[in-house]
């Protein structure tokens, strides 16, 4: 009797897990198909409770499955999967922005040289600079400015030091009798 070769091993981040590769996963048995309906579900969803809706188990069943490392692993794609479908719609909005009817007093606003209701695409210029700083964040990373006051008794220059030396102190100290350390 000839031996089936064990399914692909599915890397630990993918972009666009498929059902069916999400049931490939090494560690999911093929016989499990509320499991697979489940990771699915949620890969698509990324919501736990619509997951579970959609694949007729419980949101405690989910949570008991998490317990097998094998279970675990398979949800981990199905997660990666939904994040990306997140950062996808998020890409999407940014960019190429929404499109919105404009109305004015709850009548749509016409345009007069077509004749037809008006759209303008809106954008999110936040959701843009999130993408910035996830995909830049050296360049797009939020800079804390921070500001203390201390009187040349109290001021200790190995500290300052530590804290210089640890990355932690960007900006050099000036004292209150206007000298730099």
């Amino acid at each position: 009797m000839a031996k089936a070769s064990p399914p692909p091993k599915t890397p630990a981040k993918r972009a666009k897990a498929t059902p069916t590769e999400l049931a490939q996963v090494d560690t999911v048995k093929a016989d499990s198909t509320k499991k697979i309906a489940f990771l699915a579900a949620f890969a698509q969803t990324g919501n736990i409770r619509r997951a579970a809706e959609s694949s007729g188990c419980s949101r405690a069943a989910h949570y008991k499955w998490l317990d097998g490392a094998e279970y675990a692993k398979a949800f981990a794609v199905a997660q990666e999967e939904a994040a990306d479908r997140l950062e996808e719609e998020a890409r999407r909005r940014a960019v190429e922005g929404l499109r919105r009817y404009k109305f004015h007093q709850g009548l749509p606003v016409m345009d007069p040289e077509t004749g037809t209701a008006y759209i303008e695409h809106e954008y999110s210029d936040v959701l843009l600079m999130f993408l910035l700083k996830g995909a830049r964040p050296d360049k797009f990373a939020q800079r804390i400015k921070a500001e203390a006051t201390t009187s040349p008794d109290e001021f200790d220059p190995g500290r300052l030091q530590l804290l210089r030396d640890a990355g932690l102190v960007i900006v050099e100290a000036e004292l209150a009798d206007g000298t730099d350390k």
